[in-house]
């Protein structure tokens, strides 16, 4: 608990970070959602049999709100599991499973932050 007029030190960062797929992505002769291939719910490359993608180089279904997966590292991590889980159930000859992911909110640490008291 604090006290009146005890002073709580406190910081504020504000960042904006662009985000972009690898340049190799746009070479590639395969078709593009605002630069980041287009996949199937499963993140295997329709046009490119045998291919597969994630992370912030693909547009990837979120079957959980039919939207296209936001490239953050919450997204691709999440993605690799679902995807390395097709890898097997495609060799098995078993159908694979669309991706979908509710996401638990947002962070990210941007450099060193040393905390001081202003007074």
């Amino acid at each position: 608990m604090t006290e009146p007029g005890e002073i709580l030190p406190a910081g504020t960062v504000i960042c904006t970070i662009g985000t972009a797929p690898n340049p190799l992505i746009a070479a590639l002769p395969l078709p593009k959602q605002r630069g980041r291939l287009e996949v199937a719910p499963d993140m295997s490359v329709p046009a490119a049999p045998g291919v597969w993608a994630l992370g912030d180089c693909a547009a990837v279904p979120n079957a959980r709100d039919g939207g296209i997966s936001p490239p953050t590292a919450q997204f691709a991590e999440r993605q690799a599991r679902v995807l390395a889980a097709n890898l097997v159930r495609k060799v098995r000859g078993v159908p694979t499973r669309p991706f979908g992911y509710r996401p638990v909110g947002q962070l990210a640490a941007i450099g060193f932050f040393e905390w001081t008291a202003v007074r």
